[in-house]
């Protein structure tokens, strides 16, 4: 089962993806009968265990086509929209380690916190503010990564909607 967080009709939902498209599981459950209240987020979803899995997979199973939204109106947010905390690891692949100019991968991994305010959805633009975070792209200018595309780490927006510039 793929899940989806979107936003429709300027609400939040949860949903999955199925070879019809996005099922509102929030709204697949109220028409099912059985509570909507454990599918009213992700993570209200994510912190029901196995149980309320099969029991998404039971919804999905008897979905009706008007479980189904539009995919012309349906806007993809993060997966998981408001995390806790992000923690990310750092040249964590011999390649990439030597992408970066070291001379061997680091013995210990390189830990580094990301904040909730920087997860985005598949297709929101990726704005770099002016100066750059860490500096870089220091006097280019802010924008859209597509803007800047060659200038500063622009492609490394692009390929990993992150910028490594601590490493």
């Amino acid at each position: 089962m793929k899940l989806v967080t979107y936003r429709y009709d300027m609400t939040e939902r949860l949903g999955a993806i199925t070879e019809k498209g996005v099922v509102d599981l929030w709204r697949a459950a109220r028409d099912a009968g059985v509570s909507e209240e454990p599918f009213a987020s992700t993570m209200s979803f994510l912190s029901g265990g196995d149980s309320l899995t099969k029991e998404a997979q039971k919804l999905l199973g008897a979905a009706s086509p008007g479980n189904l939204v539009p995919s012309a109106n349906l806007r993809l947010l993060p997966p998981i929209p408001r995390p806790g905390k992000i923690v990310a690891v750092g040249l964590n692949y011999r390649d990439h380690a030597m992408e970066s100019g070291a001379a061997q991968p680091p013995k210990l991994p390189i830990l580094f916190a990301k904040f909730p305010n920087s997860i985005s959805g598949p297709e929101d633009p990726i704005v770099i503010p002016v100066g750059g975070p860490s500096g870089l792209g220091s006097g280019v200018g802010g924008g859209h990564w597509s803007e800047r595309k060659g200038h500063s780490g622009g492609e490394s927006v692009r390929i990993y909607r992150g910028v490594h510039a601590a490493q």
